[in-house]
């Protein structure tokens, strides 16, 4: 160090450098070595007492050099001497030279200027020292208050998610009326949160608010990636998995393929997980949907975990030469393909009813007084006030909305009549309302649409096969027991036949009813026959 000074001299050292320099303190260094002297014809050495750096605070040693300096003169004289250039080593007139330098005017101010350095270094060190110490603690502080504000806002998320709800409103402004779901939900929770939260969201909200829509989408991507990472960690841990696929195109004309994942998990519960939609609109083939599949299901050893499979009946999916499932179990030889049975069961329902042209026409008309209410308001006004309940809306992708249509016009079987009545006779109806009203109210009229909607509106079979063969019996057989007691005297002519154990004569009982009465019947009510 002494070395060093007196290369460099103190004052053009950097002030970093100076401030180790003064938080190290002076060199003590043992000096070993040995100064010869002589008396009374004696030779002998003199050798360095160390206690001197505890007598002269201001002594300093060099080791390398192997003399002794004055520290304060060595770091900020600035008239050179013995003590701060080459240094002191004459140990017979040490306390000599000792006294005549701590004397002297120029160590004297150089000493007073040494302790002022050093007491400002430590002042200004001890309140660095506990700036840094509070800086610390209110950093700390506010990074538990920015993560219990952030938990709020993932709830918020969480829940707006959960309840398929849209996050942002048409006008977001301060003085809007409705500011969209997360922020109205946001002011309305923010409110009821402790204060310490609220005086914390006061002080940061010009900085950090949470409602921009970029803060939002960047909580959805980072709650999505929790989930799917909990996903992917249950799916390596099970022993095997099956999976479900199926597209659709969105309202902005893409078609979105979803993939689910069914298996067990370490619990022994059987659960089904939904993977995300993919984009593949510019591919859907039968590869470019193998390539989505092996790239979402690579990391899940889809070679010897894929047991199951299960699509719709497209040609590219269940195609057994080239489809999707041939491909997929190219790879994953156990992957047994499964048609999926609701689909099944559509084809099934569309294609008996197809060949059918009184059940086409049946199901058109039920589908058609479902587009004539839900084309007018006025009509729609009508079912309001005379039924109190509406009628259910036909979407051709929904197949249970023909059959809550249907539930719902036999079970307001008489109302719809005089809906219909009153639309006809309202002279304040349009022509195209008058023409429609007259159609619907004769097809509710007509023995073959009220026998069909009676014997279509069977109550959901339970789980055993038995019920599901036996329910239509059931319901034919409870319509031939009221159909005579009921019978109007217009109707003394219709002979129905009791079904019998043949399969044959169950099925082509009804056909053959309705084909009688189409012939010899007039209108009748429903509501006698029910």
């Amino acid at each position: 160090m002494v070395v060093m000074l007196l290369e460099t001299p103190f004052r053009r050292w950097h002030s970093d450098n100076k401030n180790d320099l003064l938080k190290v303190g002076k060199p003590i260094s043992i000096l070993s070595a040995l100064a010869p002297d002589k008396k009374l014809s004696k030779v002998f050495c003199r050798s360095f007492n160390p206690n001197l750096y505890q007598q002269h605070s201001w002594l300093c040693g060099s080791h390398y050099i192997q003399k002794l300096f004055c520290w304060p003169c060595l770091l900020l004289g600035k008239m050179k001497s013995v003590w701060n250039t080459v240094g002191y080593y004459d140990l017979k007139n040490l306390s000599r030279g000792i006294q005549i330098h701590q004397t002297s005017k120029e160590h004297i101010h150089n000493h007073l200027g040494l302790k002022n350095l050093e007491k400002n270094y430590f002042s200004i060190l001890d309140v660095v020292n506990e700036h840094g110490n509070l800086f610390k603690k209110n950093y700390n502080e506010n990074v538990r208050l920015n993560r219990l504000f952030m938990e709020h806002l993932i709830d918020l998320v969480l829940f707006l998610g959960k309840q398929e709800l849209a996050f942002r409103g048409h006008d977001e402004n301060s003085d809007s009326l409705n500011k969209g779901n997360f922020r109205e939900l946001f002011d309305m929770h923010i409110i009821r949160c402790s204060q310490e939260i609220q005086n914390h969201y006061n002080s940061i909200k010009n900085i950090f608010s949470g409602m921009s829509k970029s803060i939002q989408n960047d909580l959805i991507s980072y709650i999505s990636e929790f989930l799917i990472n909990q996903i992917k960690n249950e799916i390596k841990q099970c022993k095997f998995y099956s999976i479900q696929i199926d597209d659709t195109t969105d309202i902005s004309q893409k078609t979105q393929c979803s993939i689910i994942i069914r298996y067990v998990t370490d619990k022994s519960e059987l659960v089904e997980r939904f993977l995300g939609f993919h984009n593949v609109s510019e591919d859907r083939t039968a590869q470019g949907l193998f390539n989505l599949v092996n790239s979402v299901l690579h990391e899940f050893d889809i070679e010897n975990k894929l047991v199951g499979q299960c699509y719709d009946g497209a040609c590219v999916m269940s195609g057994h030469l080239t489809g999707l499932q041939v491909r997929v179990k190219e790879v994953a030889p156990n992957a047994l393909f499964t048609h999926c049975l609701a689909h099944r069961l559509n084809l099934v329902l569309q294609h008996g009813c197809s060949i059918n042209a009184k059940c086409r026409i049946f199901f058109a008309n039920l589908t058609g007084i479902a587009a004539y209410f839900h084309n007018s308001t006025s009509r729609t006004n009508f079912v309001d006030t005379i039924v109190g309940k509406r009628i259910p809306q036909f979407v051709q992708t929904r197949w249970s909305s023909r059959s809550k249509i249907l539930h719902t016009i036999v079970n307001e079987w008489s109302g719809f009549i005089n809906v219909f009545d009153c639309i006809s006779k309202d002279p304040k109806s349009s022509s195209e309302s008058i023409c429609g009203a007259i159609g619907h109210f004769k097809n509710l009229k007509t023995f073959e649409f009220a026998f069909l909607a009676l014997n279509i509106t069977v109550h959901p079979p339970t789980a055993s096969p038995e019920s599901v063969i036996s329910a239509p019996v059931s319901v034919m057989s409870t319509n031939y027991s009221q159909l005579p007691q009921q019978r109007q005297p217009h109707f003394q002519n219709i002979t129905v036949h009791q079904p019998t154990a043949n399969p044959e004569s169950v099925i082509l009982a009804p056909v053959s009813v309705m084909s009688t009465t189409s012939q010899e019947s007039e209108e009748y009510d429903f509501a006698d026959i029910i």
